[in-house]
């Protein structure tokens, strides 16, 4: 069964990279572009990873963040943090919040791939 990963994102761009770099590598990639509807889009997909950016231009990444770390629909979901918002106080802000992992902008696909894959390996594997 292919890992769900939802990007919540704004622009496109990580999901288009996500999908042509890592193409289905084992995981099926869905993306939400309006923060406001994220938190009901992850509950319906159940995800086993959301990767977030922060610099949202209509919501705070952070209570994003947060909120989707405290839904009790989520429990069993991971978070990555993929932003561009990359400073220490930044990234010390989203790990209070819940988050499981940050990777700064900008990037290299590798690295995302590998850490995509240590959350994924990381999880209890779900029931049969």
């Amino acid at each position: 069964m292919a890992a769900r990963i939802l990007i919540i994102d704004e622009d496109s761009q990580l999901y288009g990279l996500a999908v042509s770099g890592l193409g289905t590598n084992g995981c099926e990639f869905h993306w939400e572009p309006s923060p406001v509807q994220a938190v009901q889009t992850a509950s319906q997909l159940q995800p086993q990873l959301i990767l977030l950016e922060l610099a949202l231009r209509t919501a705070d990444g952070l209570a994003l963040c947060s909120l989707l770390k405290h839904d009790p629909r989520l429990v069993r979901t991971d978070l990555m943090i993929v932003s561009s918002r990359t400073s220490e106080l930044d990234q010390t802000l989203a790990f209070n919040m819940g988050a499981d992992d940050f990777l700064a902008r900008p990037f290299s696909l590798p690295l995302l791939q590998q850490r995509i894959s240590m959350l994924l390996r990381a999880r209890p594997q779900e029931p049969s």
